[in-house]
């Protein structure tokens, strides 16, 4: 479940990205919860790589860079907890992932922004430099198999969720439909993540995609005052996984370190 709708949501992306690393990827027998086979992520080329982090950090919170209102320095951490298809044999099946997501500084020619994730055995984490095209062209990254971070010369287009679309997550692309093929609630809720209480805006979107037959039913819960605006999101599809989402915590002491 949730490995299909992260794929939907960079398939337009990879195909059009490339990467250049300063060195060949390290090998390793681990195993890599971001990435398939065995090895860490950075066995995939640093732009791939990087979509597939990015894509999973931000496709269901429901923020992109241009919409997150972010301060420099200011930055996210969240939970991730889901279950896919071929867990549901056994109810207590689940993953969990940290996440988080930040300003880092702004230039006159762009903005360096960092996002990392982590398991329990595993982490990877990236500093990006995105233009302000939605072109992410400098990939500062390191993982927990690699000795040192490296530097990478991307071309990785972080502007568009989908080709002739100007949205970048799930939730643009829901805001952005005017064909009423989903449902829409909006109502108020007060609700507590361990980010503290807030009285939130809840989004509510049922229906049934007309070109893949899959059953959307997804919720955020939406505070404008927090930077990404999203303090909690859940997803359920038609095998009762799911993908749920909280926010952790907000700073405001995020720098370079590379």
């Amino acid at each position: 479940m949730v490995g299909e709708a992260l794929g939907s949501a960079v398939s337009s992306q990879v195909g059009g990205s490339s990467g250049r690393a300063d060195s060949a990827p390290e090998s390793s027998d681990s195993e890599s919860p971001f990435g398939t086979g065995n090895g860490s992520l950075m066995m995939l080329p640093p732009g791939a790589g990087f979509q597939i982090i990015h894509a999973q950090t931000t496709f269901f919170q429901g923020f992109s860079e241009e919409t997150a209102n972010f301060e420099p320095g200011e930055g996210v951490r969240w939970r991730l907890v889901w279950s896919d298809d071929d867990e549901m044999d056994d109810a207590e099946a689940e993953d969990e992932a940290f996440t988080e997501h930040a300003l880092l500084a702004e230039t006159a020619e762009g903005a360096w922004w960092y996002v990392r994730m982590e398991t329990d055995e595993y982490w990877v984490e990236y500093e990006y430099f995105l233009q302000p095209d939605g072109m992410v062209v400098e990939l500062n990254y390191q993982d927990s198999e690699m000795s040192e971070s490296r530097t990478a010369q991307v071309t990785v287009n972080l502007g568009v969720y989908q080709e002739d679309e100007e949205y970048t997550t799930f939730y643009d692309a829901l805001e952005a439909d005017d064909s009423g093929e989903y449902d829409v609630r909006r109502s108020s809720e007060r609700i507590s993540v361990p980010a503290g209480t807030f009285d939130t805006e809840r989004i509510d979107v049922t229906g049934t995609d007309d070109g893949t037959g899959d059953r959307v039913d997804v919720t955020w819960w939406r505070v404008p005052t927090v930077p990404g605006e999203t303090v909690q999101f859940r997803f359920r599809d038609d095998e009762d996984g799911h993908y749920d989402g909280e926010l952790m915590e907000y700073r405001e002491d995020y720098a370079r370190r590379r």
